[in-house]
């Protein structure tokens, strides 16, 4: 491997290194309860849960939910008022020597998202483009379909994989580990290319998971990426000269297996 190359997976390392002693020394500011909300089941079937804000007797009521949205409502419109356990966790984050109270969604669902990342290896890189679709059971389980957009200089590569991925601690901001495993589709061949055919590919990585007081989350991730591919394509050999005359060779036809191995720095944004 180069030199300058060592020098850049070496950096990496330490800064994944980094941020997992940054956040671990973090774990002891943090404190993480299930608590209680108020919960109005409405004459229609509807049901909110939030924070009560003014109770107006035999009038009124005004809520306000998860994602900070006001409702207000006239008594002859609710069915009941009771409080029950939240469906949500709630942080307290010390910051300033100031308790800063942080929620955020903690249940079972769907979710998709989108992001993009610039791939690297000792010669060249590209910029990849990728969506997802997934179950989330809890932190430790969130499974997804994952598929994209992946330049290659033989050709475009259209990956389908499989990704495990699991949050480390129940934080608004937690490091991440994930693995992907899949197929590479060669969805179109380069320019002097004869045959480019796909195969098999994975991916491990770990990286940073901000979540928001909605059911967004943002991703900073860093990863090991692998695809094999077989490749036939044409190289032509550099004229050489003689004392009777210049001569170009016949072009050389080069055909085997090419294996790709990069290190990928991503973004993606999951709701």
């Amino acid at each position: 491997m180069p030199k300058y190359m060592s020098r850049f997976v070496v950096t990496v390392f330490h800064f994944v290194l980094l941020v997992f002693l940054l956040l671990i020394s973090v774990e002891g500011f943090a404190q993480r309860k299930i608590y209680e909300e108020d919960v109005v089941y409405l004459r229609n079937g509807s049901v909110l849960r939030g924070n009560i804000l003014e109770q107006v007797p035999r009038q009124s009521l005004t809520i306000q939910i998860f994602d900070g949205t006001t409702f207000y409502l006239l008594t002859s419109e609710i069915d009941r008022v009771v409080r029950e356990p939240s469906q949500y966790i709630q942080i307290q984050v010390k910051y300033d020597n100031d308790v800063v109270p942080l929620t955020y969604q903690d249940e079972p669902g769907w979710f998709k998202g989108y992001g993009i990342a610039i791939s690297a290896n000792s010669s060249n890189g590209n910029i990849h483009l990728m969506m997802r679709s997934g179950y989330r059971w809890d932190r430790w389980r969130q499974v997804s379909l994952v598929s994209g957009l992946d330049p290659y200089q033989a050709g475009l590569v259209v990956p389908v994989a499989a990704e495990w991925r699991a949050d480390v601690f129940a934080k608004p901001v937690t490091p991440h580990v994930f693995v992907q495993a899949g197929y590479g589709i060669a969805a179109n061949r380069s320019f002097g290319h004869r045959v480019f055919r796909g195969g098999p590919m994975y991916q491990i990585g770990t990286g940073l998971t901000f979540r928001t007081r909605t059911k967004v989350e943002h991703h900073l991730s860093i990863g090991y990426k692998f695809l094999y591919t077989y490749q036939e394509f044409e190289v032509q050999p550099p004229w050489f000269w003689t004392p009777d005359q210049q001569t170009q060779p016949e072009p050389v036809l080069v055909t085997g297996n090419r294996n790709y191995r990069r290190i990928v720095v991503g973004f993606s944004t999951h709701f």
